[in-house]
């Protein structure tokens, strides 16, 4: 089987990428407890990048010390303060000629309270893939969590060369479909029903 274009350059809208190998996000649990960017994470990404990778999403980064946290060991966002860390991140990967998107979600049901310290949220009150049962929250914890997500991009954005991306796994599992039907979008924001 030849892959004629897999080494060839691609643009992503406003990114041109050196080839069409992707990174996919993967939780690697390098991070420091506080969710601070490590050696070892820096270490982790830039060897993606050396091996060749056109494009590293970087992994899930939680938006708040609230309820988005998935795991233990995972990258945070939630403050300008860890800023300096994720931007060393994207230069490391970018060192090495790949192109960086920093990936941001909240876990809603799909953590657990032994991460957290208190029950998952969610939309709707149904179990997580742990099977612990999600609370459901309330119309201003929704609006919150909206507001984190634009509070962080709007930080991301203006403090280093990272890119946020929604992760479809989380974000599935947290917006509206057939596994949660209590949950409805309007136009103009969310509607618990």
């Amino acid at each position: 089987m030849e892959f004629t274009h897999l080494m060839q350059p691609f643009r992503l809208k406003n990114m041109v990428l050196r080839n069409r190998i992707v990174m996919a996000p993967m939780l690697s649990r390098l991070c420091d407890p506080d969710g601070i960017v490590s050696q070892k994470v820096i270490d982790y990404y830039a060897e993606r990048a050396k091996g060749g990778a056109g494009l590293v999403i970087v992994e899930y980064c939680y938006i708040d010390t609230k309820e988005s946290k998935a795991n233990q060991g995972q990258l945070g966002v939630y403050s300008d303060q860890l800023l300096p860390g994720l931007g060393d991140l994207a230069e490391a990967i970018q060192e090495w000629g790949a192109r960086a998107i920093l990936q941001i979600c909240h876990a809603g049901r799909s953590t657990s309270s032994k991460y957290m310290g208190r029950q998952p949220i969610a939309p709707s009150p149904m179990p997580g893939y742990l099977g612990e049962m999600a609370r459901e929250m309330t119309s201003e914890e929704i609006e919150g969590a909206i507001e984190s997500f634009a509070e962080r991009t709007r930080s991301v954005l203006g403090n280093s060369s990272t890119k946020p991306i929604p992760e479809a796994d989380y974000k599935r599992q947290r917006l509206p479909g057939p596994d949660s039907p209590r949950v409805r979008v309007r136009r103009g924001g969310w509607r618990l029903s």
